[in-house]
């Protein structure tokens, strides 16, 4: 961002994403909502849309992997398949999250649980700029299984690390009902 940047707020949580063509075309960065450029509308954002800030984050829109938040179950898994395939299936964003991360955050469970067997110990290990760990959105999902094929996988640090509210995983589950 070089300061001569327009800036667009957009909130449009019923459209499917076609109403983006009236976009100004000078317009490079974009305040929304998660619902307006969720489900793969984003992929419908004009060319000259450069950054979309969602709650207090910024997205480069050209850059898939900022994008997972936004995509679609089917397409984030077509994404990580391709992640798989050019070896940057432990890589995370500028935020620190990975796709096992964000899948934790998108609940689907059923993608973690196959995203785990392909990734690294330090991929695993992870955490956000808030210091959340992917065991911490276990436990805060109420992931018991996910949760138990996480701990093996991770570095002590990684267990007892400490989110922005300074509670554990640990501190999270025991307000579980886990066996």
């Amino acid at each position: 961002m070089n300061g001569d940047e327009n800036v667009l707020i957009y909130i449009n949580d019923e459209g499917n994403g076609e109403e983006y063509i009236n976009i100004y075309c000078k317009t490079r960065i974009m305040i929304t909502t998660w619902e307006t450029i969720n489900e793969d509308r984003y992929k419908k954002l004009p060319e000259n849309i450069d950054y979309v800030i969602v709650g207090n984050k910024v997205y480069e829109v050209k850059d898939e992997f900022e994008m997972m938040n936004f995509m679609t179950e089917e397409r984030f898994m077509e994404y990580i398949g391709e992640l798989e395939r050019q070896g940057k299936i432990n890589e995370n964003n500028k935020n620190g999250e990975t796709a096992l991360y964000i899948a934790c955050i998108k609940n689907m469970e059923r993608v973690v649980m196959e995203l785990i067997p392909k990734m690294s110990e330090d991929g695993i290990n992870k955490w956000d700029k808030y210091n959340n760990t992917a065991l911490i959105f276990a436990c805060i999902n109420n992931w018991e299984r996910v949760a138990m094929e996480l701990i093996p996988k991770m570095s002590e640090d990684g267990i007892n690390k400490w989110d922005k509210d300074g509670k554990t995983a640990l501190n999270l589950a025991s307000y579980r009902d886990w066996e």
